[in-house]
């Protein structure tokens, strides 16, 4: 069998762009030197394919399949909601096909096939990026919404459990990323995390082979050399993250734990005299790891009125950042806005703020516009971007998206036209629907939808059609925890429900902006959120926007 398959891929690759071969002589010449490289590297090509074979083979006997680890049914389930069981499913996938793809690199190792390439090889060409956004998606969770590394391994986050759950390795790599990215106060608990598994996993290790196994004493180590090797990588990232964040005494402990596991070890004796040394030459203090890595006072009020936002049923009365108790109005109408296409079916509209102006639209749209707008944006989404010169990606903005005008789909146009009859306000010069999906931590930290002066002309849309009037957010799905539209001036949040949208203006009828409505999109920490949005510019309002009574 595995010799039929070489000699298949061989013959690929003499006509793998699918071009004539006999109707140009140039062609036959490419035969002609082809058959001359495959002769001459038919043992190291036999030898290549053969060790793909084994690689294959070893999964095979080896692997555990998914569906045999949790119940997974179908596509749409929950195991795609949490981001502990996010992370797992993406390292899983890299960890498991890292090794076949290592196998299968010809453009490295042969050239003689460098066309044949296929879906496992293009999404690893950009393994190390996409391992790197999840960890970030990860991270960001625990800084905003302060989720200890435990809780976070253990997938517990609030009444929301997880299917899968970290094992040593995984906190391990974790750890790891957390160094890599400079964010030590994470990574120091991620090794506390690491470190207390290993204490575990140790105990039941000794007691299954009545072994002496200890982590944080000076008895002689008689578990696995494997085993061993761990925990002297823990204690040799965990020191160096504990001297970063100022804990000077602790990083020696860990550092000391570190060289009687590895009984010698060059670089962690030469730590313990540096830091030994500081501390007691220079009379070197412990300090605040937060000093250091604190954030800017507009993203604590961020993190503050996001971590807010996982309570939805405190929702009738908020505290803004000044202290100054916001009243949510929570006035319910039925609303035609006087329009005949919403006699038969007015919309269920509830004021939430009336400074700013603030209405949130139940049941905006139906079940199975949601579902049409969803399928719609999926095949066509890429990496959301911010305007500065250029258009561009920032970590402030972490989703994907895709843009659709009215004549594009008939739902698109349904929802413009919809928004027309109950705000008046023309969608002639209003931009593309934007549809959206957020992924692990996906977020938009605080900022206005309208250009600020010094912004202004950085942005082509605002010299033709002026800047956005309003903005509609569409909520295509239901998000179980996290993810609320935060107000953040204003210490608001609007929980996402699916079918529903709101609505509030930018700027005011003389054009000057709107500062309250200083908004962000806090991170989903459970779920899937989609949106979708409209944004409304200034262009051809002139004889509607002054009045503002929806």
């Amino acid at each position: 069998m595995f010799r039929i398959i070489l000699i298949l891929i061989l013959l690929s690759a003499s006509s793998s762009k699918g071009e004539e071969i006999a109707s140009a002589a140039e062609r036959i010449k490419h035969i002609f030197e082809l058959d001359r490289r495959l002769s001459e590297n038919v043992e190291t090509l036999a030898s290549m394919f053969y060790s793909l074979y084994e690689t294959f083979d070893r999964l095979r006997r080896e692997d555990v399949p998914l569906q045999q680890i949790v119940n997974v049914d179908e596509i749409n389930s929950d195991l795609f909601k949490h981001p502990t069981d996010q992370l797992l499913l993406i390292k899983r996938f890299y960890d498991k096909w890292r090794t076949v793809r290592g196998k299968v690199d010809i453009n490295r190792r042969m050239s003689v096939i460098l066309e044949t390439k296929d879906d496992l090889e293009s999404n690893f060409n950009s393994h190390e990026p996409q391992m790197l956004e999840a960890y970030n998606g990860v991270f960001r969770l625990m800084k905003v919404y302060d989720i200890p590394a435990g809780n976070f391994s253990e997938g517990h986050l609030l009444s929301h459990e997880s299917k899968l759950k970290f094992n040593l390795d995984d906190i391990i790599t974790t750890g790891i990323m957390s160094y890599q990215l400079e964010d030590y106060l994470g990574c120091s608990q991620w090794f506390e995390q690491a470190e207390k598994m290993h204490e575990t996993q140790s105990s039941i290790y000794k007691q299954a082979n009545n072994l002496s196994c200890h982590t944080s004493s000076d008895e002689a180590f008689t578990c696995p050399q494997s085993d061993q090797n761990k925990l002297g990588q823990v204690y040799d990232y965990y020191h160096f993250c504990e001297f970063k964040n100022g804990n000077y005494r602790r990083s020696v402990e860990l550092a000391e734990k570190g060289l009687r596991v590895f009984g010698t070890h060059e670089r962690l004796e030469m730590n313990i005299k540096k830091i030994s040394a500081l501390i007691k030459n220079e009379n070197l203090h412990d300090t605040n790891p937060w000093q250091s890595q604190m954030k800017t006072d507009d993203w604590v009020t961020y993190k503050e009125t996001c971590k807010k936002g996982l309570f939805p049923d405190h929702k009738h009365e908020k505290i803004a950042h000044h202290q100054t108790p916001l009243k949510i109005w929570s006035k319910c109408t039925l609303n035609t806005n006087s329009n005949r296409v919403l006699i038969y079916q007015p919309i269920k509209s509830e004021i939430l703020s009336e400074d700013p102006f603030i209405v949130f639209w139940h049941d905006f749209v139906t079940d199975d516009e949601a579902a049409a707008l969803k399928q719609l944006g999926l095949p066509n989404l890429k990496r959301s971007t911010v305007i500065a010169e250029e258009q561009t990606i920032a970590d402030y903005r972490v989703s994907q998206s895709s843009w659709f005008e009215d004549f594009q789909h008939k739902t698109v146009g349904d929802v413009s036209r919809r928004i027309n009859a109950i705000t008046n306000l023309t969608m002639e010069t209003a931009e593309e629907l934007q549809i959206a999906n957020y992924g692990i931590g996906g977020q938009y930290e605080s900022h206005y939808d309208f250009a600020l002066p010094d912004e202004q002309e950085l942005a082509t849309e605002f010299l033709a059609n002026g800047n956005r009037v309003a903005t509609v957010l569409l909520y295509l799905s239901d998000v179980e925890l996290g993810g609320t539209t935060a107000f953040v001036n204003r210490g608001l949040n609007v929980q996402p429900r699916r079918r529903g949208a709101v609505f509030w203006y930018n700027v005011k009828s003389d054009g000057s902006g709107i500062m309250s409505t200083r908004h962000a999109a806090c991170p989903v920490l459970v779920g899937i959120k989609w949106v979708a949005n409209k944004w409304i510019r200034y262009g051809g309002q002139e004889f509607v926007y002054h009045c503002q009574s929806l």
